[in-house]
């Protein structure tokens, strides 16, 4: 009886321990998988390889310390066996039981490390239950340790093939440029350039994650929708088709919308090229200047374009020249809209097709009446006079009823507004963060 109480006693003990050691681990890997999406976002390069050799290196010690808290735990319990404690450390004689806290945490460690590593100690099984923990800790560390060890050679040969890239690459540009015989300030700018941009962390576009490539045509879509769906409301033009017709916004989403990332100095598009596609900054900031060569301008003018600001819209309703050019302050996300796609879209639903062809023949009069003195000259960052509720105003009243309309069946508590969009003394347009905005047309005299 008394056995079997005993035998009870180091079961539960066992379980006890199975629970905490589970739950820790459980931490550990919760943990490791928060710092592993933080290395990802903010660290790269050879700075993510030692990160991650040193978070392989933490995972070990931590291991070993938990192998060696066991370890411990297995012979410090009460008993009638003899246990590693009560063998002699050293010439001494001295029990391991009567050494101080920090000596037997040593021991446990290094009997913790020689196991994983499969070396040897002085410390050596007394009973059953030592021996079968030794057994388990010497095969988990026969896996760990091949595991740690290829894991780390995979890592610093992985780090030392991409530096070889760069040197590569750093070696051809120099022979370019001297081949080439460039000016000293034109080649450090160059090197400059191209080192800054190697070193950076390029931000994925579709085309650069070939999975996508395995994925049903729908799921595809459905997955442009989601990245692409949150920039529509940049433009009320386009909260407005997405009101008016759901499908016509997908489709926008999925044929029309691009990423572009432009680096560090790099020019977005040069004076005199035709221009095919409207941008909007997402992230980052952009400088437009105008020089009196290539633009109505009587010295050279320039402004700082910040995130938000669309570029180009004119090129989506007409033939658009670029009279500036626009040249990235810093990494930039640009969202990029073709013009032909978009037209096409337009003419698939009666109601889209009517507004957006009423809003376009708008947009293009306004162009067309903009010059001095009445005006400013159009510049690729926007028309005088081109705001999309003053163009909505100026539609003919059954499309800004229909659009008030459609706008009205959104939110609630606009019932109000109903008969003044139906009679056409106001319209209704959706804002930039998704609310109706009335808009009334006023003539002022002076």
């Amino acid at each position: 009886i008394l056995e079997q109480s005993k035998f009870g006693r180091v079961l539960r003990f066992v379980k006890a321990s199975r629970f905490v050691r589970t739950a820790m681990l459980l931490r550990m890997v919760r943990l490791a998988r928060i710092l592993e999406k933080l290395l990802d976002r903010f660290v790269w390069g050879d700075m993510a390889a030692c990160f991650k050799i040193l978070g392989l290196t933490l995972t070990a010690l931590w291991l070993t310390h938990v192998f060696g808290c066991v370890f411990y735990a297995v012979g410090n319990n009460p008993g009638d066996r003899s246990t590693w404690l009560d063998s002699t450390f050293g010439h001494a004689s001295t029990p391991y039981r009567e050494l101080s806290t920090f000596a037997l945490y040593c021991a446990s460690f290094h009997w913790a490390i020689t196991q994983m590593t499969l070396g040897s100690l002085d410390i050596t099984p007394t009973n059953e239950y030592e021996r079968v923990l030794s057994i388990s800790v010497m095969i988990f560390g026969l896996l760990f340790t091949s595991t740690l060890v290829s894991s780390v050679s995979a890592t610093l040969i992985s780090s030392q093939i991409r530096v070889g890239e760069q040197a590569q690459q750093t070696h051809n540009l120099e022979l370019y440029l001297k081949q080439n015989r460039i000016s000293s300030l034109l080649a450090y700018q160059v090197r400059k350039t191209a080192n800054a941009s190697m070193r950076r962390p390029d931000m994925l576009t579709e085309k650069d994650v070939e999975a996508l490539g395995f994925l049903p045509r729908a799921l595809q879509d459905d997955l442009r929708v989601a990245v692409f769906r949150p920039h529509l409301d940049r433009h009320r033009m386009f909260s407005v088709l997405e009101t008016l017709n759901g499908g016509t916004a997908r489709e926008l989403c999925c044929e029309a919308m691009e990423f572009a990332l432009p680096q560090p100095d790099e020019m977005l598009f040069m004076p005199g090229a035709t221009s095919d596609k409207a941008f909007c900054i997402v992230q980052g900031e952009m400088l437009y200047v105008q020089d009196p060569n290539t633009a109505p301008v009587s010295s050279v003018t320039s402004n700082t374009v910040p995130e938000g600001t669309w570029l180009c819209e004119a090129a989506l309703w007409m033939h658009w020249i670029h009279v500036g050019r626009a040249t990235c302050l810093k990494s930039c996300q640009l969202l990029a809209i073709d013009a032909q796609h978009l037209i096409s879209l337009l003419k698939k639903h009666r109601l889209v097709q009517q507004f957006s062809h009423g809003y376009a023949t708008e947009f293009y009069n306004r162009v067309c009446v903009a010059k001095p003195p009445h005006s400013i000259w159009p510049t690729d960052l926007g028309v005088p006079n081109c705001d999309f509720s003053d163009i909505v105003v100026s539609l003919p009243q059954d499309i800004r009823t229909a659009i008030g309309l459609h706008v009205l069946e959104g939110p609630s508590g606009l019932k109000q507004l109903r008969h003044e969009v139906l009679n056409g003394t106001s319209s209704l347009v959706p804002s930039n963060v998704g609310n109706p905005q009335r808009v009334v047309l006023v003539v002022a005299f002076h």
